[in-house]
């Protein structure tokens, strides 16, 4: 029986344990405390929605009204008279009336939850109490019943086992009347408890629902009588929707084009100042970089984008020839003329080079021969007189590629033979012819020819020139220089005089050469190194951050040569685009 009972409480009790029901099943009996709890809140929290969308409907007529003022202004409409006009204001009026309907229903809720919430509070603190007591009881009995049949297994022929068993039956006698009567009380607790909701409670539901339905039937009624100016207003809105959305789109695409336009040119400044025809802003970012190949190589990639390529390059010419004491050490110096003029030739003549050069190196290496014509040099059983003949004939393979490759020259390697010939004119008269073969000869190909590596041809060669196949470029360059310079071999190079003959031979064909070569055709076409595109994306983001980075280098390297004028054009250049990057940390 007690078990029975037991089972009754417990299954009463863990009803408070349930979730998730709704407000019908709380007023059918169904719910527990939790479920109420969550009722009652968001009950209160639809309300409370209703009322604040109410009140953004009142607020939202009163702004279209001023946007349908403002559209019928812009149409030149009669704003007082319009049909829409009389929408809007009664469609506010009906809103205030909604506004108004919410505060007698707001004191109804407030007064339900409090009331309910009393009730909860007294009531479900009662029956809690009386659930820890029953547990409790519950406890003692089951420490009980353990205890006696502990007890029982043991021998009792002893008095004092006897006794302890006597007491210990004792004991449970009493837990379990204990028990019995906790049982009780807690089924009378949550009898009572059941009594009071299903008539208080009850009650206060039918109330509340009663003032909801009075305050939704009166705000549908109002609502319906919308309908009527909701239609007049839903033409209206769609014709200024659609007048916003083109105004807005008009300004979108008149900002965006703004914003791109000052993205696209907010170099020029700098490019334009980086073009100055006195290399001031030049000179000191190369002296900031420390020569930095990859700023010389952004320069010149800069230049031919913009077109400024001859300019820069006569600028450089001239820079160098009125600061040199003699024709003979031109661009030999560490000017920022000659740095920019090597970084020239090397990267906008570098294809020239391979297309000239490679066959007669790659001829070399097919046809391997002996070109060491000195006889202190020959090993026993070389013929010096035929390693002559071999370097003659190699000598002028090389002079013949280069003399036939006009048509292959890049347009500034003809406007620098052009400038570099006029500016030499002027102050060297004497050394007109030798300055473009030292140009195009000592500066360009000479070099490449003496180690393949500086054009980038030794990677088109079948391996890496030996000991004594560089020995044979560097005689090979030696001869070349002598025709450029038109310079016969003497006592020096005894071994050579044969060869004074070639040097003569091609005299004529040297000297035409030099003077198509300082003729710039008009129909000569160039590919630049980049656009301007490119260089905008690559090159002068790198320029300006190095600028940036290094602003004390750049200003004291400006006041040292005397541009101080320059430093303010260079500040707002730099503003104009902005700050750069945050530079990274070196590992």
């Amino acid at each position: 029986m007690l078990k029975n009972f037991r089972q009754r409480v417990k299954e009463k009790v863990s009803k408070v344990n349930k979730s998730e029901l709704t407000c019908k099943e709380f007023v059918d009996g169904k719910n527990d405390l939790k479920a109420f709890r969550k009722i009652l809140p968001d009950l209160i929290s639809k309300v409370k929605a209703h009322a604040h969308s109410t009140t953004n409907l009142t607020k939202m007529s009163k702004e279209l009204i001023e946007a349908q003022r403002k559209f019928a202004i812009f149409n030149k409409q009669d704003v007082e008279d319009s049909a829409v006009s009389q929408a809007l204001l009664k469609f506010s009026e009906i809103h205030d009336q909604l506004n108004k309907l919410n505060e007698p229903f707001s004191e109804v809720l407030m007064d339900f939850a409090q009331k309910v919430q009393s009730f909860l509070d007294h009531e479900v603190s009662d029956t809690r109490k009386m659930k820890t007591k029953y547990y409790k009881a519950r406890r003692i009995y089951d420490s009980c019943f353990n205890q006696l049949k502990k007890l029982q297994q043991k021998d009792t022929s002893d008095p004092k086992k006897q006794k302890a068993l006597n007491t210990a039956e004792s004991d449970l006698v009493k837990a379990k009347q204990t028990l019995e009567q906790t049982a009780g009380d807690v089924l009378f607790s949550i009898d009572d408890f059941q009594r009071k909701k299903d008539s208080e409670i009850l009650q206060l539901f039918v109330n509340f629902f009663n003032a909801e339905k009075d305050f939704f039937y009166q705000g549908y009624g109002l609502v319906y009588d919308l309908f009527e100016y909701i239609k007049q207003l839903k033409t209206f809105v769609d014709d200024y929707r659609k007048h916003t959305h083109e105004q807005n789109r008009q300004m979108d695409l008149a900002n965006l084009g703004k914003a791109q336009d000052e993205e696209e040119h907010k170099y020029d400044t700098l490019a334009f100042l980086l073009s100055s025809t006195n290399l001031s802003v030049v000179s000191s970012l190369i002296f900031a970089s420390g020569s930095s190949e990859d700023i010389l190589i952004s320069l010149i990639r800069l230049y031919d984008a913009y077109d400024e390529t001859r300019m820069v390059l006569h600028t450089c010419i001239n820079d160098e020839v009125e600061n040199t004491e003699s024709e003979s050490t031109l661009f030999r110096g560490n000017s920022t003329a000659t740095k920019l003029m090597s970084a020239f030739t090397r990267n906008i003549g570098q294809k020239y080079l391979q297309e000239v050069l490679t066959p007669k190196f790659t001829w070399m290496y097919e046809n391997p021969l002996n070109y060491e014509a000195d006889p202190a040099r020959c090993k026993e059983g070389d013929d010096a007189a035929q390693n002559l003949q071999n370097l003659k004939k190699v000598s002028q393979m090389f002079l013949d590629a280069i003399l036939n490759s006009l048509p292959k020259c890049p347009l500034p390697f003809r406007c620098i033979a052009s400038d570099l010939r006029d500016a030499v004119k002027k102050r060297f008269p004497e050394a007109e012819k030798r300055s473009v073969g030292g140009f195009i000869f000592l500066r360009f190909f000479c070099p490449t020819i003496t180690n393949p590596a500086v054009g980038g041809i030794v990677q088109f060669l079948p391996s890496p020139p030996d000991k004594e196949m560089s020995r044979s470029f560097i005689t090979i360059t030696k001869v070349l220089q002598n025709i450029a310079n038109d310079q016969y071999f003497d006592v020096k190079n005894p071994h050579l005089k044969e060869l004074n003959s070639v040097i003569d031979e091609y005299r004529p064909k040297v000297e035409k050469f030099f003077d198509e070569l300082s003729k710039i055709p008009d129909n000569l076409e160039y590919q630049p190194l980049a656009n301007t595109e490119e260089v905008r994306k690559l090159d002068l983001p790198k320029i300006h951050q190095l600028f940036c980075y290094n602003i004390d280098k750049v200003v004291k390297h400006l006041h040292i040569f005397k541009h101080k004028d320059t430093i303010p054009k260079l500040f707002h250049a730099l503003e104009r685009i902005g700050p750069p990057p945050e530079k990274k940390d070196e590992k």
